[in-house]
């Protein structure tokens, strides 16, 4: 983890051989590195629900990365395509992850991103990300490690926008075309879409320029733990304390 880092998202992109994963960090003033990146097979046709949920708990929901300074960081947010043809295990492997979410596709919308409580599902216009990930990997605040895989390169230039003619009309739009396989582009606009979603701590992107606000699961998962530590400690001072002048063997008849 970088110096500056203050959130760790991560996306998925489902295909049925495996599935392909961005780690991603993101700082102010739109800084943002790409931590890790990497396939782990899982064939549909032999890969059953537990196995699945083995993976995002083991390799991607809980894997630790650390800073320089010791800290031990995990993805806050891990956004999962439930496209393809692992829906239905998707969902029913979602329910063991809250900090998982479940997002498809859908640039015909008139918003960003929806969320049907129905199904915890979040639709999303994935192309805006496109879009973004397009600008931001031009701009002087686009980090890639050294060591960065030749594959995620080629798959991340593979979707291009070009122009094409509406048939009906005659207009020429945008669209965004795939050229070939392009599964880690896909996974890396997922790391994206997690800085949107409203959560307990509200809209990440709208904190990441605050010189405060980190949001790291380990730290607050520490924190709570303190504080129960705290409270146990205090708990335990009072019942001992002289002061309180308690006889414990006086309720030895309550019921």
């Amino acid at each position: 983890m970088p110096d500056g880092a203050k959130i760790l998202t991560a996306g998925i992109d489902t295909q049925d051989t495996g599935f392909y994963v961005c780690v991603r960090a993101f700082g102010e003033q739109k800084k943002t590195w790409l931590i890790d990146q990497f396939f782990v097979s899982c064939p549909i046709d032999i890969a059953d629900e537990n196995e699945i949920t083995k993976i995002i708990s083991n390799d991607i929901m809980n894997h630790v990365y650390m800073s320089d300074a010791g800290v031990r960081w995990v993805p806050a947010m891990v956004a999962i395509d439930t496209g393809g043809h692992r829906t239905t295990t998707i969902y029913a492997v979602a329910k063991s992850f809250p900090r998982l979410l479940l997002v498809k596709g859908r640039n015909d919308q008139d918003s960003t991103i929806k969320f049907s409580k129905e199904y915890n599902l979040y639709l999303v216009r994935t192309s805006e990300y496109l879009q973004e990930t397009e600008d931001r990997c031009q701009a002087d605040k686009w980090f890639l490690p050294a060591d960065i895989e030749e594959d995620y390169l080629k798959q991340f230039c593979r979707i291009r926008k070009v122009l094409t003619q509406n048939k009906k009309t005659g207009e020429n739009v945008a669209v965004w075309k795939k050229l070939g396989q392009c599964d880690y582009r896909m996974a890396d606009v997922h790391t994206f879409i997690c800085l949107d979603v409203q959560t307990d701590r509200g809209i990440v992107r709208n904190y990441l320029d605050q010189l405060d606000y980190k949001y790291n699961p380990v730290e607050l998962i520490k924190q709570v733990d303190e504080k129960r530590l705290q409270r146990t400690i205090s708990r335990q001072a009072r019942m001992t304390s002289e002061e309180t002048g308690w006889d414990l063997g006086a309720g030895k008849d309550w019921v």
